[in-house]
């Protein structure tokens, strides 16, 4: 007998994840099916569908696991370099647009032939950002303000339109606004605002909705909304249990 036949691959009656059996922690009395705490605790955390990714990332050959050691972080600059300094990061999207592709070369330390990214796929991936990502439309958006207007202005990420909206892709004008002039009227305690020029970093949150879409672009291609503190837990009537949201461990 092989060991899949002792310990079968089994799908949980709950979400649907396929699941070993030996990693079952009981049995549900009304199915007869087993249970798992794994995947969404007993039915208690339900999340979306992860959203199809577009062509050009389902197709791309490569590695199908990323893996980090240590502890990430999230930190944003300013919309614009100072004078004489290279755009990097989301400048990229706003600043020089016209050498984009030279320049995020260089932003990534290309700067010979050799070993060098392939500027055919990155030409392709900016294109699939632009059309796709919510987050780099408003940025698009910024950067022909910019060219066509020059003056100051400010990025808003509002983090509260997020909540309650799990299962729907959000829209350039639900996660972020361009705001000319003063803003400390109309800014919240989350907010994250992005300023126009500035010589030093500000720490997000990792519990902004945005922040995972932020962080990692092509593997959350539109934009999406991710991990906030106020994702129901999805508890029976009677249960005494006390806290009724997700943590983001288990998300």
């Amino acid at each position: 007998m092989s060991q899949l036949d002792k310990n079968p691959i089994v799908a949980c009656s709950k979400c649907g994840a396929l699941m070993w059996t030996s990693e079952s922690t009981g049995t549900d009395r009304k199915i007869g099916e087993p249970t798992f705490t794994l995947c969404c605790n007993h039915g208690q955390i339900r999340l979306p569908p992860i959203n199809q990714h577009p062509a050009l990332v389902v197709h791309a050959p490569g590695p199908y696991t990323i893996r980090i050691q240590g502890q990430t972080h999230h930190r944003i600059g300013s919309l614009i370099p100072r004078q004489g300094c290279l755009p990097e990061y989301l400048q990229l999207y706003i600043f020089d647009t016209g050498n984009e592709l030279r320049n995020r070369l260089n932003a990534m330390g290309q700067t010979s032939v050799e070993g060098n990214l392939d500027e055919s796929t990155l030409a392709l991936l900016i294109e699939m950002i632009d059309e796709n990502n919510c987050l780099a439309k408003i940025f698009r958006r910024a950067r022909d303000h910019y060219e066509s207007v020059g003056s100051e202005f400010a990025i808003r990420l509002v983090p509260d339109k997020g909540k309650g909206k799990e299962y729907d892709l959000p829209s350039t004008s639900e996660v972020a606004g361009l705001i000319v002039g003063d803003i400390t009227s109309t800014i919240g305690e989350r907010d994250i605002v992005v300023q126009f020029q500035s010589d030093t970093l500000q720490q997000i949150h990792d519990d902004h909705p945005l922040y995972i879409s932020l962080q990692y672009p092509l593997l959350f291609s539109y934009g999406e909304y991710g991990f906030h503190p106020e994702i129901p837990l999805h508890l029976e009537t009677c249960t005494s249990r006390t806290r009724q949201f997700i943590t983001i461990r288990q998300y």
